[in-house]
Order: structure tokens, then C-alpha cells, then sequence
């Protein structure tokens, strides 16, 4: 049995465990490291030890199960996995940012969802990357397609409406790039992959301007960016999934972090519900 160690208290080190997923970072794919280098580095971006960091991660894990219990104690999850689209063994690559990458998030509960239920016949691949770009998404496609991806499911622009205002208001993209972007994005996807792609909306920013990341730089996001590209996402990708009119519309407390970027594991229970509702009615 493991010794029990003390979590570390910096917010800044939890957050870097939760929303840091190593194996999709770019450089770790192309030259992947090995489990305990990968503990290493871990441990070294929270400026904690190896066996605070892993007693975190494991804590995280715990976390993340509590949710997929909570999503098979629901009888209409149940019985949508037996009418989503995949065909036996099929490879879903879930692509993102921080959104996607969390440990407690929609990816990873999907993941484990599947492996819980044995008439689910699907693998989960989760390459999300915190502060990922539409951008960064098109850098990595050889990654993608590598992988060999039967869907891609995209969670992808949030990043693009961020700007650093200690610096300048400037966003990281602009919103004629995120459009061109997301439309290049489906090319590669549909053309070069052969993938079937469903873009998910992000969830709503609900509190612009805030202090997120390491060191708490002032990090902020465009106001209303995020309905505007709900909506381009609604009117030009046929095969989309509305998670951010759901979000929006249901007045529930606890779905977002107090960063107000980051859904809570309440708020990521919710994302995934949408995603499997919404999958059958796709077809394959």
C-alpha cells in the first residue's frame, strides 16, 4: 500500500494536476516518455514532490469515479451508450483545451464511462491541451492522424477570445482566424482522416477578466466571444452539438469553477449528459 502523503495546498499546483495531461502534450507525443519520467515532470510543474503529486492525481482519480457513478445511477445514460453511432472498437479522439483535458472532465468521464458498461464498444482517446488554440489544433494534426481516429470530437476556441491584459488587450486570435480555422479543422478532419467530426460548443464564459494559471496572471476573455462563436459553430457545422445553450439555460448553482472558465465536476456531468444525449440522433 502506498504511504499517505499531505495534498499539496497551492491552488496553482492542483490546478497544473488536473488540467495538465501530458501524454497530449505535442513534443511527449512525438517523443514519448516513459510513466515515471512523466511523474517526474508532473511533480516538477507543481513544485511538489513525486508522491504529493501522484497521492493528487489518485485523488483526482477518486473524484473522477464519484462522477461516473453518479452518470450510471441514471437509467437514460444507460441506455443511450446502447444507441451512440460508434461501430465495434471504434476510436474517439476528443480534442481540445483545459476543458478537455481535465481529469474530472467530459473526456475522461466518457472514457471510463465506456469501459463500465460492457455493451459500450468504443475507446476514448482524450488529446486535450490546456490553453490550446484553434490554431494549435491544425499544428497537430500528423498527431491526430497517427491515431488513427474513427470520430473526433472537438471542444475547441475558447483559448482564441484570451488575452493576457497585463500586456496587451489583443486577443490570441481573431474572430475571422477561429472561423477560418474551424472550417480548415473539419477539411483536415473529414478529408485528410477519413474521421467523422462532431464540434461541441464551449461552455460559457461566465466570468471574463479573471485571474487564471500559474502565478495568477491576469488572464482575460473577450465578452461575448463565446455566444458568437456558439452561434457560427450552429450555423455552419451541421453535425454540432449545442453545449453552450444548455449551460446557459439551466440556472443551476456549482457548474463552474470561480474562475468562471472552468466547469466543475457538476458542470462536466452535465457537458458529457448533452454529448450522449445528442449522439445517437447523429447516425453513423
Amino acid at each position: 500500500m502506498r504511504e499517505l502523503v499531505d495534498l499539496p495546498d497551492a491552488l496553482d499546483a492542483q490546478n497544473i494536476a488536473r488540467y495538465t495531461n501530458l501524454s497530449a502534450f505535442p513534443p511527449f507525443h512525438r517523443f514519448p516518455l516513459s510513466e515515471q519520467t512523466k511523474r517526474i515532470v508532473l511533480a516538477e510543474m507543481m513544485a511538489c514532490s513525486i508522491a504529493q503529486a501522484s497521492s493528487f492525481v489518485d485523488y483526482l482519480s477518486s473524484e473522477t469515479m464519484a462522477s461516473v457513478a453518479e452518470l450510471l445511477s441514471s437509467p437514460d445514460v444507460i441506455e443511450t451508450l446502447s444507441l451512440l453511432p460508434f461501430k465495434r472498437g471504434a476510436r474517439v479522439l476528443a480534442v481540445g483545451d483545459s476543458i478537455t483535458s481535465d481529469r474530472l472532465g467530459w473526456a475522461e468521464l466518457m472514457s471510463l464511462v465506456a469501459s463500465e458498461v460492457p455493451q459500450s464498444t468504443f475507446k476514448v482517446v482524450n488529446m486535450g491541451v490546456g490553453g490550446q488554440t484553434s490554431a494549435d489544433v491544425i499544428s497537430q494534426i500528423d498527431i491526430y492522424a497517427d491515431l488513427e481516429p474513427d470520430w473526433v470530437l472537438l471542444m475547441v476556441g475558447t483559448n482564441d477570445f484570451r488575452f493576457h491584459t497585463e500586456y496587451t488587450s489583443a486577443t490570441m486570435l481573431s474572430r475571422p482566424e477561429t472561423e477560418r480555422n474551424l472550417l480548415l479543422i473539419r477539411r483536415l478532419i473529414e478529408n485528410e482522416l477519413g474521421a467523422r467530426l462532431v464540434v461541441v460548443t464551449p461552455p460559457p464564459v461566465v466570468r471574463p477578466g479573471v485571474k487564471v494559471g500559474t502565478g495568477a496572471a491576469t488572464v482575460g476573455w473577450r465578452e461575448g466571444y463565446d455566444a458568437s462563436l456558439a452561434e457560427f459553430i450552429r450555423s455552419e457545422f451541421a453535425i454540432h452539438i449545442d453545449v453552450h445553450s444548455v449551460l446557459e439555460a439551466v440556472a443551476i448553482d456549482g457548474l463552474f469553477e470561480e474562475d468562471g472558465i472552468h466547469p466543475s465536476a457538476k458542470g462536466q456531468r452535465l457537458i458529457l449528459r448533452t454529448i450522449l444525449l445528442h449522439l445517437p440522433s447523429i447516425g453513423s
